[in-house]
């Protein structure tokens, strides 16, 4: 984009994950004016990307952040690699879902999902999952705080 302040944008994404490194930033890809060009973000330090990368699931939690999304850079074979388990999580989601399914250390994994029963206003109890639950909290919707308790009790009873 032109007159685009890259690094400020990159820098407002690092200290929403409460880091503030010496980084350099570019645009990778060709340029087509109808898809958003991904930013290539280089870092002094490797444990610096660890900890980046394992905070940016909190930018769901921010309103202006909430589209963005960090990856670790990649070699084309591991893209290939990556794309087909994601594929494969997804099929897998569509035939069992009952289970939450994501990947570790290379490998499609899979757990029950945690369901907890928390009664709601004038519709009577209704089924929540830990991650709805996590979602409510971080579009800051308000969850009276004996319900959030209960929830809480039962997910961990049900661990």
């Amino acid at each position: 984009v032109e007159g685009e302040n890259l690094s400020s944008e990159v820098e407002k994404v690092l200290v929403a994950l409460g880091e503030k490194p010496t980084f350099q930033a570019k645009r990778v890809g060709r340029v087509d004016m109808i898809k958003c060009r991904p930013v290539k973000v280089v870092l002094r330090d490797k444990n610096m990307v660890f900890d980046i990368l394992k905070k940016s699931k909190n930018l769901k939690s921010h309103k202006k952040m909430e589209n963005v999304f960090l990856q670790p850079d990649r070699t084309l074979e591991e893209r290939l690699q990556h794309r087909k388990l994601v594929s494969e999580l997804k099929e897998n989601a569509e035939k069992v879902p009952s289970h939450h399914f994501f990947i570790r250390n290379g490998e499609d994994c899979s757990e029950p999902k945690r369901v907890v029963e928390v009664p709601t206003t004038p519709g009577g109890p209704r089924n929540l999952s830990e991650a709805q639950i996590m979602r409510l909290k971080a579009a800051n919707k308000p969850i009276p705080p004996e319900l959030l308790n209960q929830s809480l009790t039962r997910i961990k009873q049900a661990s």
